[in-house]
């Protein structure tokens, strides 16, 4: 059940807009380690460092521009130091050989 949502115009920016739903969450809950979730320009950094900050988590698509070897994992160690790294995860492709579809935490 969402503790928070928010329905606005389309003519602005999402980014600055997830911030206030994101931060009454864990305010009528009255805790932390919630799991807020969005779309991919909920994966901004900023954004996603601010949830991980407080104690909080997020579930949402991250971009699929290309990064610099590395780059990904020193994110995430930024992020949250000592965390696990990313595992493939793999799925039956076209010709029944395996291929990677996308990487998350375990």
């Amino acid at each position: 059940m969402p503790l928070a949502t928010d329905g606005v115009a389309g003519e602005r920016a999402d980014a600055p807009l997830y911030r206030p739903g994101m931060e009454r969450g864990p305010a009528r809950r009255g805790r932390h380690g919630l799991v807020s979730g969005g779309d991919g320009k909920m994966a901004s950094r900023d954004t996603r460092a601010r949830l991980a900050a407080a104690g909080d988590f997020s579930l949402c698509p991250l971009p699929q521009g290309p990064l610099a070897e590395g780059e990904c994992e020193a994110a995430l160690a930024a992020v949250r130091p000592g965390a696990p790294g990313l595992r493939a995860v793999v799925r039956d492709g076209p010709q029944g050989h395996p291929e990677g579809s996308a990487a998350g935490e375990a």
